[in-house]
This record gives C-alpha cells, structure tokens and sequence, in this order.
C-alpha cells in the first residue's frame, strides 16, 4: 500500500481529531459571536442606529425597505476572539481559531416591515441580519501521531495562518443591486483566498418566535499537512497533503459540514437541533465565554489499537468578543537596520514591546503572534537543514540526533551515452526541516515567555517551537522578543497583542516595517506582500517570476533562475549568497576535488570578466546535479550544474562521431573533454586529465572544457594531427604525430579567448594541413607566434586579435564569437 493511499485511508480517523471536534466546540462559540455583540459604534446610513433585537424601527428605515434598500451597520471598534484547542491523551495537538477586527452588518428587518403594515405573517418571515468580519485571520494547527502497526507510525503535521480583508461597503443606505455586487466581490475573494467567514441571524422576535444563528466558516490550503512515515529499515518518507483532508465531517452527524473538493470546509446551514434559540428579549452585548470539556476519540478502522494512539480529546473553547480598549503599546524592532533586511537561514532577528498604559495590573497577558508565516521546503534553493548545519551534537544545532551523511556511487551521464562511477554525498531530514520559516524557540526566548498557539514538542528537536509567546501578568514596560529565521525566503507577519478586561487589543506597530494601518510588522519589510523583501525589489525591480538576467554580448538571455529563486539564495561552500538577476550565474562542482584551486582562484575571475558569475558547490549542496531542487513547484524548471571530474581514458563510449584526430590528441595528452552543449540532464559533465602540468594551465584547461557546456565550440574546426615520421623541417627531424595550426581553425580568432585552442606543434600557412608534407614545407613552421598571453575571456567578435590580428597567422576565427552563442540555462 503505498503512502497516499494510507493516508487517504486515515481521513476518517483525522477528521475526528482535527475537523469535527473543533467545529463541535466552535459551534457554540460561533453562534454566540452572532447574537452577543457590542453597541453600534458607527452607523452608514440615515437614522439613528439599528441593532438586531431593538424593539423600535424608524419610518425612515421601513421607506428604506419599502424601497428595496438595506440599512448597513458597522462595528468598527468590535474585536473579537473564536479558538478550539483539542489535546489528545498520547500527545496528540489540534486547534482551530478565528480573529476578528472590525463587523459589517447588513439588515433586512422585512418582519418588521410587514408587521407595519398589518399584514399576515408567514413562520417563513423573519428580520434577517447578515454580519461579516471588516478583517479576518484564520488558523488551523496540530501534530499527531498515528500508530497504524506496533512499528509503524504516521505523523501529521500542519500549521497554516490565513488572513482576509474584506471590500468596503459604501457610505448609506444601498440598494439591493448593490449589496448583491458587494456580495459577488466577497464571495470572488473567499473563493480565490480559500478563506471565508460569516454570519446569517434570523430574527423572529418581533412575532413572538426565537433567533437562529446560521455560521459559515471555511479555510484551506493545496499542502498544508506534512505526512511523515517511518518504519524499521526504510529511510522517513514524507509527503504533503491537501489541509482539507483534516476537515472532513461525517454527514450522518453533522449535516452542517460538508467539503468542496479536498482543500476547504464548508460549515454552513446546520440543521435545527444544533441552532441555538434565544429568547425574544436577545440584544448584542459584549462576552467572554470560556469552556472545557472531554469527548472520546475513536482511531480509524485500520488502525492498530494500540495504547499510544489518543484514546480521548480534552476540548478547550475560548470566545470573547466587546469593544477594543484604548491601550499604548508599541511594537518596533530591535535589531538595527530592519528596513533593509532580508532573511539568512539559521540566523535570529528581535522585535521590542514598549508598554505605556494602561497599567500593568490591569493586563492579564502580553502575546507575541506570527501569522502568514511562508513554510517552504528547505533552507534555500539548494539545500536543507542538515547541510548548513556545522555545530551541535553531530553537526546540527537544531536536532538531538545530529545529521547522518551518506555518500553512495552512482553512473555519471557524459554525452548521453558513457557511464562512469560517481560518488554523491546527502544528508537525512532535520526535524528542522518541517517547521515554517519563522518560529519562536524556549531557547531563544527564556523566563518569562512560555511558548503558546501551536507548539512542536518533537522528540527529535533540540528545542520547542511555536508561533505564539506569551507573558502572563507582565511586570515590566518593555520586553524584547527572539523570532528564528530559517529560509532565505523567509516570510511573515508580527503582531503584539494585550489582553485587557477579556479581549486582545494590538499594540501599535512602528517603524519602517509596520504595516499601514499600524498593526503588524513584516519580516522582512514586504509592504505589497509578494513574499519578497522590498529591499530586493527596489534594487532590482524585477518581475519575481522572469529569468532575463542579461548576457553581455549575446541574445540568450537568463540562467535558469527566476528572481525570486535568485532572492531565495544558495548555500555555497557552507556559506549563504543570494544570486543577482542582473548577472548570469553558473554553478559547478569539482567531483575529486583536484581543480578546486584553478576554479576560485583564476576560472572564477577570467568568467567573471566576460559577465558570468561562477560559483563552486560542495558535493552536498546539491541534488541529481540540480542546483534548484527543494521546492520543485516555485521554480521555473531544473537547473543543472556543471561537472568537472578527472579519468585517465579517453570517454569514447559508442560516440562515432569522435574522429581520429581528437583520439590522437588525447592520446597527446591534450587533457581535456566536453560536447558542445549547455547543462541539462545528461549533458553537463566535462572531463579534465589531472597531469603535472601548472596551476594556471590546468585552469585555462578547467575553463576551455567548461566553456564548451556553455554552448560554445572551438574557433574552427580544421586543425589536424598529421604523421611526419621521417620528415625534416629547418633541419630538425620530426618523429611521430604533430598538431598542426591553419588558418581559421582552432588556434585562430581573438588571442586571449578561452576557447581558442593553444597546443598546436607546427603552424601551415593554409586553411588545411597540406600534404604531402614533403612538397609544401615551405608553408610550415613552428607554432612559435610572438606576443603569446594567457587566455582570460570569450571574445566578442570572430576577429583575430594579438598575433592573430590583420590576418597574421591563424588569422579571423570561422565560428562566431563566443558570447553570441553562450547560454547557461537548462530549458
């Protein structure tokens, strides 16, 4: 059975936990939000306010809906609070929970009206209130454990932050045209955001009948839950689930809840028996609601029962809704230069909170909230937890078993068709690895900060982590609060909150990362929320998803990197860089590390001068020779790397196209070999013959091999290797196979181009080496030109330059310059 397929199988054993417990719990709370809230600060619309519940109706509101009008009402300085936590009896965690800023509700007192006019009444007739949150954020969370077998466990994770802002309704009375455009506005935006919440009351009092209340609420997400399986003798396995396969009701139980494909909730409509009825006299009154009870759990049918699996679920609810209180807290950063920065894995960043009233007696907690936290695979494009890792119990800070490498031979493509021995290196998973970008630790934050919200207690973790810290009965003005940082992509929002007579009321939120409206901090400074820093973009300001960094002198624009996966960053040699979209950047990899040296001490600097930015890897700071690899769904495609490696035969496989003068000159020990070709699956690897020769020839050579993975041919293609034993040339004799330079041929074209060729014995004044030897040698000599300098660079022009220039020598080169045809990017 595979993986998915068990998972799928667990659906009904998730939904218990996680789904219909929680909405068990946030009925009462839900429906209580609906029917008990605050006075009316601000009203749109003429005439004094209208409530639900208030027994008086102006003339002006019954012409209003005579009319076809709606009155709307807004609650502008309304919070409230919604949250289920369930904890399972093993260990396991769930929580559900709403925040709302702000209420808009839309009246449709049609009762009233016809009760004005004295007509009969319907039991169908009702005054209808609809109320919407000016502001919403949703948050579903947990971690449990699922023993399927005695050895085998399934671990689910989740954590997932949501946040709506809902349009604003116009100033006055509205016209039901009106409010329906409105309406389609919100319900495009809860279909687009997968994230919605309100609340329909039908009021009857007026008739003598009860109030009903009927909640919807919905959240989802396409991979919110990680699934990790492990079993004895096989590596961890981990997938990622739709979130809405955690909230899946049972139709039988409750009627209300219902899924749209696998990704959301739907709770709506719930039948009679589970609305709750007031009594005609009901009004809208501030309330704090708190309530714990236990229900039994019950495992999924395939599922072992075993005495670890959770048994039973405390359930603790906690609703609170009333006007904000005034309060003078703000919240700034700490750590300097915050409006530039942009996130370092494995780095921490700090967050200050000023208290200056109300006085500290009268505030029972101070919390700390992350919200719209991104949680992306890894640490960066190319690496995870364990490959940064360099201290802690085995090399990693963050886990208690530290990191285990393994290193194994695989078949190395070379030109499609030769396979050669290859050893790669990978490290195992860091519970690191599943935790979002941004979390709060115990480690990082001591006494008197306690971890809240959702909590990771992994036994494999060297510390805690949650999205919430929370003081309880502060007795300082300030405290300065640690956030982990572990992406270089890392994304998020932070928000202090006071809790003051029953309800969290914001601290403001200064600085150049505050939001507009002063109520949260971004981390790092991303004001239009494109999950980049803004620093990045005003520097580049480019379109995150394009790869046109520029080739200097050619048409073929990019590198196979999008700007955001340049902003993401690279781990390069244990060190963390961010990549430029205005340059193209190549990487590679030195298999035996023999060219380490000829690669950052001169290959670097001579591809540099021609507009290419070379970066070496370590053997583990990649994947399938695939720079781009953690997060497949955020790049544009697969980036591959170069490969330098050494062998000591010619790599001739069933390549019929070598001929036999490239077999005579690796025989001659012309030391190197690519195809022409740019770096994509099995066409990225380059041979290079570790000899005796200097470090700057074995560079030149390193940089020559990789040139040809750059799409870039010789300068000609007509030098040969001719047989002169016997012949006499200036009164030496000559014995064996000699390299002879001609016209146009490989030795041609601008004199300090890499891939000008610079091996050659003898020189033919021709375009061909001509034979018979004997009746030409006076077009031969020593290939002894004057002026000979280190080649450094592609060239730009077929010109010959140096001794080549004015048609000296090997003369113009017959192929056209090197950075009209250099390209890096693997699609």
């Amino acid at each position: 059975m595979s993986l998915h397929d068990q998972s799928r199988r667990t659906r009904a054993y998730v939904s218990r936990f996680s789904g219909r417990a929680i909405l068990a719990c946030l009925a009462a709370s839900a429906l209580l939000l609906a029917a008990r809230l605050p006075p009316v600060q601000s009203v749109c619309g003429a005439g004094p306010p209208l409530a639900p519940g208030e027994r008086d109706v102006t003339d002006q509101v019954l012409r209003d809906i005579e009319q076809g009008r709606f009155m709307i009402l807004r609650y502008d300085n309304c919070r409230g609070t919604v949250s289920a936590r369930l904890n399972g009896s093993a260990g396991g965690k769930s929580s559900l929970a709403a925040q709302f800023d702000g209420l808009y509700v839309i009246c449709e007192p049609v009762l009233r009206h016809l009760l004005s006019l004295g007509g009969p009444m319907s039991k169908g007739i009702c005054d209808l209130y609809h109320i919407y949150p000016q502001r919403l954020t949703v948050s579903s969370r947990g971690r449990f454990v699922e023993y399927i077998h005695p050895d085998i466990t399934d671990t689910y994770t989740w954590a997932r932050t949501r946040t709506l802002t809902l349009p604003e309704l116009p100033a006055g009375t509205m016209t039901q045209q009106a409010v329906e455009m409105w309406h389609e506005k919100v319900r495009a935006l809860h279909k687009e955001r997968n994230l919605g919440a309100f609340f329909t009351v039908r009021d009857r009092s007026k008739a003598d009948g009860d109030v009903r209340i009927m909640p919807t609420a919905f959240v989802g997400d396409q991979t919110g839950i990680t699934l990790r399986r492990t079993q004895p003798g096989k590596a961890p396995r981990v997938i990622r689930l739709p979130l809405g396969h955690f909230f899946m009701g049972d139709p039988v139980t409750f009627a209300g809840m219902e899924t749209r494909g696998v990704t959301s909730l739907t709770w709506w409509n719930a039948t009679l028996a589970e609305l709750v009825a007031y009594p005609s006299d009901f009004s809208l009154l501030g309330v704090t609601f708190h309530h714990r009870f236990r229900m039994p759990q019950y495992p999924a049918p395939h599922a072992a029962q075993h005495p670890r699996n959770d048994q039973f679920i405390e359930a603790s609810l906690f609703y609170s809704v009333g006007l904000a209180k005034e309060v003078d807290a703000i919240l700034t950063p700490y750590t300097p230069a915050e409006g530039t920065f942009m996130p370092v894995p494995n780095t921490t960043r700090e967050y200050k909170l000023e208290i200056r009233s109300p006085p500290l007696a009268e505030i029972e907690a101070v919390r700390f909230r992350l919200f719209d936290v991104s949680r992306r695979p890894g640490i960066c494009c190319n690496a995870k937890v364990h490959a940064m890792s360099t201290s802690g119990p085995g090399g990693c800070p963050h886990c208690k078993a530290g990191r285990v490498m393994t290193q194994k031979t695989v078949s190395q493509h070379f030109n499609r068709q030769t396979y050669l021995p290859r050893l790669v290196t990978t490290y195992d998973d860091c519970p690191a690895d599943d935790l979002p970008d941004l979390y709060f630790t115990d480690s990082d934050n001591g006494e008197p900060f306690q971890l809240s919200g959702e909590v990771v207690e992994d036994e494999r973790l060297a510390y805690k982590a949650a999205d919430e810290l929370v003081i309880e009965s502060p007795r300082k003005q300030e405290y300065v609060a640690k956030v982990r940082v572990m992406d270089g992509a890392a994304a998020g929002k932070l928000t202090v909150e006071l809790l003051v007579g029953g309800a969290w009321v914001p601290a403001a939120a200064m600085g150049d990362t505050a939001d507009i409206k002063g109520v949260h901090l971004y981390i790092p400074n991303d004001q239009d929320e494109t999950g980049v820093a803004d620093a990045w973009e005003n520097a580049f300001g480019a379109d995150l998803s394009e790869d046109n960094d520029a080739s200097v002198g050619g048409p073929i624009l990019g590198d196979g990197l999008s700007s955001r996966e340049e902003y993401r960053g690279f781990l390069i040699a244990r060190n963390f860089e961010r990549t430029s979209p205005k340059e193209q950047d190549l990487f590679v990899t030195d298999d035996g590390g023999l060219y380490v040296d000829a690669i950052d001490r001169y290959v670097t600097r001579w591809y540099a001068g021609s507009g290419v930015t070379l970066h070496r890897l370590h053997c583990d700071e990649f994947k399938g020779d695939v720079v781009n690899w953690t997060d497949e769904s955020a790049r544009l495609h697969a980036q591959h790397l170069i490969v330098v490696m050494q062998h000591m035969v010619m790599p001739l496989g069933q390549d019929v196209s070598i001929n036999r003068h490239w077999i005579d000159l690796w025989q001659k020990n012309y030391v190197g070999w690519s195809p022409v070709s740019w770096p994509r699956k099995e066409l990225h690897t380059v041979f290079v013959r570790n000899d005796s020769r200097g470090a700057i020839a074995k560079a030149r050579t390193v940089g020559h091999e990789m040139g040809h993975q750059l799409n870039l041919p010789h300068h000609g293609q007509t030098d040969e290797t001719i047989d002169l034993t016997g012949q006499v040339l200036l009164g030496a004799a000559l014995d064996g196979k000699y390299y002879v330079a001609v016209r146009g041929g490989q030795h041609s074209g601008n004199h300090l181009c890499l891939m000008r060729y610079a091996c050659a014995d003898l020189y033919c004044d021709s375009t061909s080496a001509l034979q018979p030897f004997a009746d030409h040698k006076d077009k031969y000599k020593k290939f002894m030109p004057i002026g000979w300098r280190q080649q450094t660079l592609f060239c730009d022009s077929p010109a010959g330059t140096g001794f080549n220039a004015n048609g000296n020598w090997c003369g113009d080169a017959t192929s056209p310059a090197c950075r009209q045809g250099l390209r890096i990017r693997s699609e």
